[in-house]
Formats: C-alpha cells, sequence, structure tokens
C-alpha cells in the first residue's frame, strides 16, 4: 500500500514538471500567460475589492506648493544687461518692417487612408504595441504587435509600457522611423498633425468593463486617424472597445480622458519628414515649451475644474 501511495505521488510530480515544462514552451507560454493573469486578478478582486480612492481636501495645499515649485523651477532667468565701456556707443536698435502672418486655417474633415486596424485582444495588456503598430504600419512597416510586444513587455508581469519606452523602440529598432512625445497638446494641434498627413497616439483614460468585469477607470491609448468640425469628433482606432475601428470620439469626451495625462501625444513618422512634423507642431516644437504648456494648463484646471471633471 505504502509503495502504491508513493508511486501515486511521483506520478502526481512528475506530470506537475511536465505541465511546467509545457507551460514555459514560447508557443503555449504566449498563449496561456495572459490568461493565467486574468484568473488571478479576478481572484485578487473577488477576495480583496479595490476600495475607492478618495481625495481629502488637506491635500490640495500640498499639490498648490509642489506646482509651484515646479513652476518656479521651470522658470528661465532674466538676464542682466551690462554695462558697455564708456568708449563704446550704445548701438541704437533698427526696426525692419514686417507682414503680418495669416495662419492657413484647417480643413473641417480629414479622415487619414491606409490605416491597418489592429486590436489587443487574447493577449495581457497589449494596449500600447498594437497602438503604436498601427502607427508604424501607417507608414509601410511589416510588424504588428507581437513585435513590439516582446521587445517592450519582456516579462509578463509588465502591465504597463511607458510612451518613451516605445518612442525608444521605434527610433533604435525601426530604420528609417523616428517618434517624439509632447504633454499639454489640444485639440489645435492634433488637428494640425493630422491634417498634414501625421495621425498620433494619445495617452488618455476612460470608464468601462476590464477584463474582470468590473466597471472601473483604464489607462490607455488611442490611435487617432481623422476628426470631423461638423459633427465635432475624433475619428480613432480603440484596440480594447468592440467594435474598435474607425470609432468616432466626441471632443468634449475625449479631451475629458485625455486630461488624466496630462494631454500627452505621440507623433510617429518617416526621419525624412521630421521638418513637416515640426511645422505642424507650431510652439509645440519645442518640448521645454510643451512641458511649462502642460504645467500652465495643469495648474489651471485644478483651479477651475470641479467634480469628476
Amino acid at each position: 500500500m505504502r509503495n502504491k501511495s508513493i508511486r501515486i505521488l511521483i506520478g502526481i510530480a512528475a506530470v506537475l514538471v511536465l505541465a511546467v515544462g509545457i507551460y514555459y514552451l514560447p508557443p503555449v507560454h504566449s498563449r496561456l500567460a495572459w490568461r493565467i493573469d486574468d484568473l488571478r486578478t479576478r481572484i485578487k478582486y473577488a477576495l480583496n475589492p479595490p476600495e475607492q480612492a478618495l481625495f481629502l481636501p488637506t491635500q490640495q495645499a500640498q499639490i498648490d506648493a509642489l506646482v509651484t515649485a515646479t513652476l518656479r523651477a521651470l522658470e528661465t532667468p532674466t538676464p542682466t544687461a551690462m554695462p558697455l565701456p564708456p568708449d563704446i556707443p550704445t548701438p541704437t536698435p533698427t526696426v525692419s518692417p514686417t507682414g503680418t502672418m495669416t495662419p492657413t486655417p484647417l480643413p473641417t474633415y480629414v479622415i487619414l487612408p491606409g490605416v491597418q486596424y489592429e486590436d489587443q485582444h487574447n493577449r495581457w495588456n497589449y494596449c500600447g504595441p498594437a497602438n503604436f503598430s498601427m502607427a508604424l504600419t501607417f507608414w509601410g512597416w511589416k510588424g504588428n504587435r507581437d513585435v513590439i510586444g516582446p521587445a517592450v513587455k519582456p516579462n509578463d508581469k509588465d502591465k504597463n509600457v511607458m510612451p518613451y519606452e516605445f518612442r525608444d523602440y521605434i527610433t533604435e529598432s525601426v530604420p528609417g522611423m523616428s517618434a517624439l512625445i509632447r504633454m499639454g497638446g489640444d485639440l489645435e494641434v492634433l488637428k494640425r498633425l493630422i491634417a498634414a498627413g501625421f495621425p498620433v497616439v494619445a495617452e488618455k483614460g476612460y470608464y468601462t468593463y476590464d477584463y474582470t468585469g468590473k466597471y472601473s477607470w483604464l489607462g490607455h491609448y488611442l490611435f487617432t486617424t481623422g476628426y470631423d468640425d461638423a459633427q465635432e469628433i475624433f475619428v480613432t482606432q480603440d484596440t480594447y472597445l468592440r467594435p474598435g475601428e474607425d470609432r468616432q470620439v466626441k471632443y468634449d469626451e475625449y479631451l475629458e480622458g485625455w486630461r488624466a495625462f496630462n494631454y500627452l501625444f505621440a507623433v510617429i513618422y518617416p526621419t525624412d519628414r521630421e521638418a513637416e512634423v515640426l511645422a505642424a507642431l507650431g510652439p509645440y516644437a519645442d518640448e521645454t515649451w510643451a512641458d511649462k504648456h502642460a504645467l500652465q494648463v495643469a495648474q489651471q484646471e485644478s483651479q477651475s475644474l470641479t467634480g469628476n471633471q
């Protein structure tokens, strides 16, 4: 009897070792890892539901102090004029006549063709790889989400990939392509870029049902490929929602979700067309200006917005 029990235990151990070995085979692991993480998350939420995060009024003073300190750190010191020696005459500035520049009005409707839609489903948190894959295939890149994903998410436990990680991957691993990131964007700069032929990846948040079936707030990338001023909508390629292709999002709804990430956006483009991108960016071509602008917008909105805005 005892020998039989030992054989059963050895058999169970052998089966477990074999199962673990099969699980870590790349074709199997890539298909099962996200499902196991999904199951673990469901169990965790069931046993220990996340509590609602509450903002305490006493925290506002701390936030105001941080914002003020950051603004002071970003301020450019005003240079002090040095007096000229008495034997050198003071130059008189010459004012040259300049013409008045009239900005070219943007078209009221632009839908960029050539988008190859990809979703993030059947992968664990593949929102980023799917969005940036679309941004690259728009320009003729031959890869997909499963090329970018393992490069930027080499560990299954990596739940999020930051925008700069995608930028670095593109500039270092995709020949002939470049990417830039800016903060503090607005509707006009997005429309200028799209009208110039450059789609945009925005980082935003929204409320929807997550993998566990819980209705909650999620951070999300959103590939934006068109707009229509008559309807006041952006045309987006949502990798999570179904259907997600050419999904229309109202300007107000877009801004509300975008605000959560300080209106961050990324532009992916052929390196030899950088001058066109910088021209479309306008003042956002200067990254320092964009950062200061984002901080000023955040400070203003923290004082003026109320409720869940």
